[in-house]
């Protein structure tokens, strides 16, 4: 038979008991940072560019379909999916002509430029807002936004 511990207080007039199983009070507490992780996560830090306000130029994209699958998630003929996709709340992205994708944001105030972009999926835009990135994540936060010119081949 195992042991639990029993706890029991008495606070405002109500008593309060708590138990513990053996296993739980047998487990180590959580390990603290060593200074080799700090240093590293520090480095990382460093590494990450400031946020930048910039105009970036790409396809809007429903981030669900074209994560799931990127060959057939973007496109004219993904246009009627995505569409229904935002609609139902899916969140966008901007994917550039060099394969970059940002999640697109929506600023505290104004938000007219994130909005008119769900009417924009599957077309072409350029995004002004501030680029950022964090933990691997490339993301803009729009401040504006406006069909643009289609992409030249060479």
């Amino acid at each position: 038979m195992s042991k639990t511990k029993i706890t029991a207080i008495a606070l405002c007039g109500v008593l309060i008991v708590a138990t513990a199983s053996p296993a739980l009070l047998a487990a180590e507490p959580p390990a603290q940072p060593t200074a080799q992780k700090m240093e590293s996560e520090a480095k990382k830090a460093a590494e990450t560019p400031a946020p930048k306000d910039m105009s970036v130029v790409g396809e809007v994209v429903d981030m669900g379909c074209y994560m799931a699958h990127p060959a057939t998630g973007k496109g004219p003929g993904h246009k009627e999916c995505a569409m229904a996709c935002v609609k139902g709340g899916m969140p966008i992205g901007l994917l550039t002509d060099d394969g970059k994708l940002f999640v697109l944001l929506p600023p505290h105030e104004g938000t007219e430029g994130y909005v008119k972009l769900h009417e924009l999926v599957a077309e072409r835009v350029t995004v002004n807002g501030t680029v950022m990135m964090s933990a691997g994540v490339n993301a803009i936060t729009v401040k504006s936004a406006e069909k643009a010119p289609a992409a030249t081949k060479s």
